[in-house]
């Protein structure tokens, strides 16, 4: 829950903290001038003015940015698993221009924060999605980590089955680890929740290509075309199906369109 929803209970404490202080302080008829002239409301207010005004300006450089927002409030809500959530989806992100490391360093440092939100709210779906992120990142350093980062973007679909950016990125996944029959099948159910994503069909297209099947890539392409024609993408799958199959005219005629 953010912070500053909470806020919303004090207003009915602070509207007769008010309405006692006028009962108590004010009298009928005074006017805004007359009452900053009576010491006893004075005695009472000043000391709630300096108190709170100093809170208020002290808390005023942990908004300096994100990330000094979310490590300072960590230091008080180890246990909150939004802040973990925060701070590690910051790390995740190539602008975090405050964290001081490196890109690798950056997904390192923010997988503890993801499974210490996971361990304190087990259906946090986002913080699945960013395991799998995290680790589909680190495999350009290392191959090893495409696996586990299937295994949490599975576990995000347990518990959001129809996530079309958990099928997405599972598809792209796979197509990364040249597993195209895999990134067929996640693209497929991906399209079943979005049936006019023109990108989801040149996804699959460019699968079709890789595993030689050149008609379904060409069926996938002129689909995809009918949905988008000024996607150059298509116009690049139907080019390099027909070179294969041997038709150098209408390879010739598509990749002159792509290039357009």
């Amino acid at each position: 829950m953010a912070e500053r929803f909470l806020f919303f209970g004090s207003v009915g404490f602070c509207l007769v903290i008010a309405l006692l202080v006028e009962k108590l302080f004010i009298k009928t008829g005074d006017n805004f001038f007359a009452a900053l002239n009576n010491l006893k409301l004075l005695g009472f207010l000043i000391p709630i003015i300096l108190v709170y005004g100093f809170i208020t300006i002290s808390r005023n450089k942990d908004w300096f940015d994100n990330f000094t927002l979310y490590t300072t409030d960590l230091e008080k809500a180890t246990n909150n698993s939004r802040l973990n959530y925060y701070l590690a989806d910051l790390l995740l992100t190539t602008d975090a221009e405050t964290v001081q490391s490196t890109y690798k360093e950056n997904i390192e440092n923010a997988l503890p924060y993801l499974y210490k939100a996971i361990a304190i709210y087990p259906e946090y779906v986002n913080a699945e999605l960013d395991l799998g992120v995290a680790y589909s990142k680190l495999s350009h350093y290392d191959t090893d980590y495409v696996d586990s980062s299937v295994v949490h973007y599975k576990r995000g679909l347990i518990l959001k089955p129809n996530d079309i950016i958990l099928y997405r990125n599972l598809a792209g996944l796979y197509f990364y680890a040249k597993k195209f029959a895999e990134s067929i099948e996640f693209n497929k159910k991906a399209l079943a929740i979005e049936p006019k994503n023109v990108i989801i069909y040149a996804n699959i297209g460019f699968s079709y290509l890789y595993l030689a099947k050149f008609d379904s890539a060409i069926f996938y392409a002129n689909t995809a075309i009918t949905i988008e024609p000024k996607f150059n993408g298509s116009y690049e799958i139907l080019a390099s199906a027909y070179k294969a199959l041997g038709n150098l005219d209408s390879s010739r005629k598509y990749e002159a369109i792509a290039h357009q």
